[in-house]
């Protein structure tokens, strides 16, 4: 998986969670002004888990991994019907970018305030 890079600091990823109830979780990740999403997102609160045991879900089209219990979590708050936008710092913030990673950080607490509600996943 390739991570479009963050113009500027005011943007954030949701994680668009594809419906469904198949073995295959599906989404996309979108790009988006902060100060436009509030409270149109739920952010999710969880431990990463051992990142080495991971699993793979189809994020626009591609395969991205994510640890195992970020694809339970994935798994049990998907939607049957409808898509779910997400905000999950795993796969939000590209964990590869440094410079990225150091804003999006600090943006964390604004993050989970402005959601709709946080999600809390402490496993299966």
């Amino acid at each position: 998986y390739v991570y479009v890079a963050l113009p500027s600091e005011d943007l954030i990823r949701l994680l668009e969670l594809i419906p469904g109830d198949g073995p295959v979780i599906q989404c996309r990740l979108r790009i988006a002004f902060f100060e436009d999403v509030e409270a149109r997102y739920e952010a999710i609160s969880y431990c990463w888990g051992d990142a080495k045991d991971t699993k793979y879900v189809s994020c626009n089209g591609l395969k991205l991994p994510v640890t195992r219990n970020l694809h339970d979590a994935l798994e049990r708050f998907r939607d049957k019907k409808k898509t779910r936008a997400l905000w999950a710092g795993a796969v939000c913030i590209h964990q590869e970018n440094e410079e990225e990673q150091g804003h999006q950080v600090r943006q964390m607490a604004s993050i989970y305030q402005q959601a709709s509600k946080v999600l809390i996943w402490i496993g299966k």
